[in-house]
């Protein structure tokens, strides 16, 4: 059977949504943290894999800065790059209602009075 892309959207249970994986949410973290607008890409490396000392040890796989560039684009906008700095890194703005799509506690929301008959929310303790 050959659904429209409309009718896929309205069957997707609230298992389907967007995820919030391990990067993201170091993102959103650094964004509250430094309670900054803009952040650069090195900021968002440092809080996602670790300080540049330990990113050195690792031997500072580019593939990090790759992955974290991903992830922001998921959750951010990019505005540019920066006038200073080394290597002039891009600066990101953390956008709300794309940052809305994610984390469980943010679906449970949207979700309230939508689930099934036998869905639970999780426990919030």
């Amino acid at each position: 059977m050959i659904y429209s892309t409309a009718e896929m959207l309205k069957r997707r249970g609230p298992f389907t949504d967007p995820r919030e994986g391990r990067l993201l949410r170091e993102i959103d973290r650094a964004f509250t943290a430094h309670k900054a607008d803009v952040l650069t890409t090195t900021v968002l490396l440092d809080w996602c894999y670790g300080a540049r000392v330990i990113r050195k040890i690792a031997g500072d796989p580019s593939w990090h800065r790759e992955m974290v560039k991903r992830a922001a684009l998921k959750v951010c906008i990019p505005l540019g790059r920066s006038p200073k700095g080394s290597g002039r890194p891009m600066m990101w703005k953390l956008d709300p209602e794309k940052a809305a799509l994610r984390g469980w506690r943010k679906r449970e929301k949207r979700y309230k009075g939508h689930a099934g008959p036998g869905y639970r929310p999780p426990n919030i303790s």
